[in-house]
């Protein structure tokens, strides 16, 4: 039997708010890069809520790049 420690997943570090992310949107396990990429589109949609609070009505969607 393998070991989760041996896994290359075990490199990409996360937080429990991209844990969370992530585990709504997957529940079998992913490759470190895919982990990496899925990250990086937490932090994407966060600066982009964020964005979004400050500029109210003159915020612009950006081009949806994840499709």
């Amino acid at each position: 039997m393998g070991s989760i420690l041996l896994c290359q997943c075990s490199t990409v570090t996360l937080v429990d708010e991209e844990r969370d992310f992530i585990n709504k949107q997957y529940e079998d396990c992913l490759c470190a890069s895919c982990l990496k990429e899925l990250k990086a589109q937490y932090h994407q949609q966060n600066f982009q809520n964020k964005l979004r609070g400050i500029l109210g009505v003159f915020y612009k969607e950006p081009p949806d790049t994840y499709t």
